[in-house]
C-alpha cells in the first residue's frame, strides 16, 4: 500500500506551490484535472501545468505523475499529457467510466501510458464487468467521494468494492481517492483487502503547520 498526494488546484500559483512541495516527500503524485462539464469544478489545466513543469524540470525528474481526468474530452486531455510527458514521467491515466473509454484502443495508440477507469461511488462492480474485460483494465480508481472538490465526506461502502474486485479475480492496481484522513484511515486499514494506492487530498494540502506530523503518521502506516 502506498500513499499518493493529489493536487487539485484552481490557479497556477497554488499548483506551483504544491508541485514543488510534494516531490520532496513522495515519489508519485496524482494530478486532478476538471473541466467544469463532467464535474462542476474547474481546475488548473494541463497546458498550465506543462509551463510550470518546464520551469522546474530539474526538480521533478524522480517523480511519477498520475492523471485523474474529470473531463469530458479525454482525448484532448491525452494530447496535452503527451506534451506534459516531455517534462515529467507519466504513470496512470484515469478516465471516468461514464465516458466508456476504449482502454485497449488507447493503450495501442499511447503505449507509454497506463490507462484505467475512474469509478464514481454509485457505480457497482457488476456494472464495470458488464462493460469491460477484467483482464484489460490496468488500473481502477474507486472514488470514495463524489468527485470535483477536495474535502468531501468519505463514503465507507466503497471499501466493499476492493474486496469484490479481488474476489472477482482482478489482479491489477486499485486506487482509492477521496475523504482519506486520520479518521478514515483506521477504517480502511481494518479491512482484509485494501487498495494498492490511497490518494490523499485535503488532509495534506490543507494541513498547514501540521504537515510534518501528518507525513510522519502516513509513513508509519505504509507497508
Amino acid at each position: 500500500m502506498q500513499f499518493i498526494p493529489t493536487i487539485l488546484t484552481t490557479n497556477k500559483e497554488d499548483f506551483e506551490k504544491q508541485i514543488l512541495l510534494f516531490p520532496k516527500h513522495f515519489s508519485r503524485i496524482q494530478l486532478d484535472v476538471a473541466d467544469g462539464i463532467l464535474v462542476s469544478n474547474v481546475t488548473t489545466q494541463i497546458p498550465e501545468m506543462v509551463k510550470i513543469l518546464a520551469t522546474h524540470y530539474s526538480l521533478l525528474t524522480t517523480c511519477v505523475f498520475d492523471f485523474h481526468l474529470m473531463v469530458k474530452d479525454f482525448n484532448r486531455a491525452i494530447a496535452d499529457i503527451i506534451k506534459f510527458s516531455q517534462y515529467g514521467q507519466v504513470g496512470a491515466v484515469l478516465i471516468n467510466i461514464s465516458l466508456s473509454p476504449n482502454l485497449d484502443k488507447l493503450t495501442q495508440q499511447y503505449p507509454a501510458f497506463s490507462f484505467g477507469l475512474d469509478v464514481n461511488p454509485d457505480v457497482t462492480i457488476r456494472q464495470i464487468f458488464k462493460k469491460y474485460d477484467i483482464n484489460l483494465i490496468n488500473n481502477i480508481q474507486l472514488m470514495s467521494v463524489y468527485p470535483g472538490f477536495q474535502g468531501a465526506p468519505f463514503i465507507p461502502n466503497v471499501l466493499n468494492k476492493v474486496e469484490q474486485l479481488r474476489k472477482s479475480g482482478y489482479k491489477d492496481k486499485i486506487f482509492m481517492d477521496g475523504g482519506i484522513n486520520d479518521k478514515t484511515l483506521p477504517v480502511i486499514l481494518s479491512k482484509k483487502f485494501v487498495p494498492d494506492f490511497l490518494c490523499i487530498g485535503s488532509y495534506l494540502t490543507r494541513s498547514g503547520a501540521q504537515l510534518a506530523s501528518r507525513l510522519k503518521y502516513l509513513r508509519s502506516l505504509e507497508k
